[in-house]
């Protein structure tokens, strides 16, 4: 992984945005943006339908641009899904995690369904509260494992309305304690609004429209955004407040011309501006270099950074697949090490073979000695050459069948043709072999049984396997959520062995 590049995507119903972010001595530069047009048998009514088509889409555009795909963030593409702020009783001291989930359990839409969920405890003396973030397990999974399985590798999912506050947060957010600061982030058909008070963040409203942003909703989306400014004067008393409002994400220039206008016209006295690609930095500390960015897109890539207030970080990236992805970082070591041992035994037969010689030269040149020492201590030397030798012959019988079952079957090809086929979401802890028998024995763990039912599918197909088959699979007991199985295969001779088919 390259920790000085991250690219942030940030998916939506019509295009895909991404934004390449590098750290360097001066700072966070970015280095490219790019976007692609999505359609509708990709994304529907906010939801990935084809995640395969749509990861390579993703890969696609990250080759045309020559981006590097190994420290990537999503957007979040669920619905239903949450974004709030939570009040949690004082006294729920330390067990903040059991809070959220109970709270969770109350979320109609989410009955019946694993929610990956994530949190973030907020600043504020006054109150305990939490930002928190909850969406469908099952409809994020899909896009992250096409993503890694082609290369993408996928080190979080976010929330695209929350990177675009974090896009812009030092520059127009931080530090301002005389207004109230409402941010829109308008995408799709979603609309989120969210309120700063004092510099830091107080209220989330999320909602959905019939149809995104254009002159048949513009009244709509204005009327949302207006109607959080009425509940603060009214509910909670904040007219000697001044307000500042932004805009981020609206992809069309001229609809957004027309959420600021019809804004204004409903807020003569609060000053709106519109933080869109052409007109905002991501960050104070970013150099844009003629070059422009989608504010979500370089939130996203921020997050990865670690930059931004801590309290508006939200990772909802399931954890079946975080822990399949770092079996990648894993990869093929049992492998790797089976081989440096063969070749270790290889180099070691001529070593052993010459120590060999050297100790029986060194015994017969003492025994024609003329000076011979008393009895006593040549029968005691005679026994510790003896001894040693010994040893070292034994040695070499168990190296030398080592070397010669290597006549038999071709272990380097063998690793070769594993490295080739395994899948990315499949791990390979231990490998035995059986020489007399010609079979091997592969033990590891996989995120699905498709997966590791592929990898035997394709070592079955292998020059060096007559067959190939699980003998057993079961969830690994460990505990990690993974499937943990056993394959057999049946290995082919070399193609000059007598055996051989």
């Amino acid at each position: 992984m390259n920790n000085k590049l991250a690219l942030g995507i940030n998916i939506g119903s019509d295009q895909i945005t991404l934004a390449m972010l590098k750290k360097t001595r001066k700072g966070i530069t970015l280095v490219k943006a790019a976007s692609s047009p999505t359609s509708e048998s990709v994304i529907s009514a906010g939801n990935i339908k084809n995640p395969a088509q749509l990861a390579r889409m993703i890969k696609d555009l990250c080759s045309k641009h020559k981006l590097n795909t190994s420290n990537v963030i999503l957007s979040l593409v669920a619905r239903p899904s949450l974004l709030r702020v939570t009040d949690m009783p004082r006294d729920v001291g330390g067990n903040v995690k059991q809070f959220v989930k109970d709270e969770l359990k109350h979320y109609a839409p989410f009955a019946g369904k694993t929610v990956g969920h994530d949190f973030a405890i907020l600043k504020n003396a006054k109150a305990n509260r939490l930002l928190l973030g909850a969406a469908d397990e099952d409809k994020i999974a899909g896009i992250v494992k096409a993503c890694n399985r082609i290369g993408v590798i996928i080190r979080g999912i976010e929330p695209a309305s929350l990177a675009a506050v974090r896009a812009i947060y030092a520059k127009h957010i931080a530090k301002k304690f005389d207004s109230n600061i409402l941010v829109a982030h308008v995408q799709d058909n979603s609309l989120t609004c969210f309120v700063f008070r004092d510099g830091l963040l107080d209220f989330i409203k999320a909602t959905t429209i019939s149809s995104p942003v254009n002159p048949d909703t513009i009244q709509a989306f204005t009327d949302e955004i207006v109607s959080v400014k009425q509940y603060y004067q009214l509910e909670l008393n904040q007219n000697a407040k001044n307000w500042e409002f932004f805009i981020t994400d609206i992809n069309s220039a001229q609809n957004s011309d027309a959420v600021i206008k019809s804004l204004q016209a409903h807020l003569p006295q609060n000053r709106v501006y519109p933080c869109l690609p052409q007109n905002v930095q991501a960050d104070t500390s970013m150099i844009c270099s003629n070059m422009s960015a989608d504010p979500a897109a370089a939130g996203l890539a921020m997050r990865l950074f670690d930059l931004g207030p801590a309290e508006l970080k939200l990772n909802l990236l399931p954890a079946s697949t975080d822990d399949a992805h770092n079996l990648q970082k894993f990869g093929l070591v049992m492998a790797n090490v089976a081989a440096a041992a063969f070749l270790a035994v290889l180099f070691a037969v001529p070593v052993l073979k010459s120590k060999l010689q050297i100790v029986q030269d060194a015994t017969a040149k003492q025994l024609k000695a003329s000076d011979l020492p008393p009895m006593e201590k040549l029968l005691t030397t005679q026994n510790q050459h003896t001894s040693r030798a010994k040893y070292l012959k034994d040695q070499l019988t168990v190296l030398t069948s080592l070397s010669m079952a290597q006549l038999e079957i071709d272990y380097a090809q063998i690793l070769r043709e594993v490295q080739h086929r395994i899948p990315r979401n499949v791990q390979i802890t231990k490998m035995t072999t059986q020489p007399e028998n010609f079979t091997m024995t592969l033990s590891g763990l996989a995120a699905t049984y498709e997966e590791v039912n592929m990898f035997t599918k394709l070592m079955a197909r292998s020059p060096v396997a007559r067959s190939a088959s699980l003998i057993k699979t079961e969830v690994d007991p460990t505990g990690t959520g993974l499937l943990s199985y056993n394959m057999l295969i049946n290995l082919a001779p070399m193609e000059n062995d007598p055996n051989a088919r």
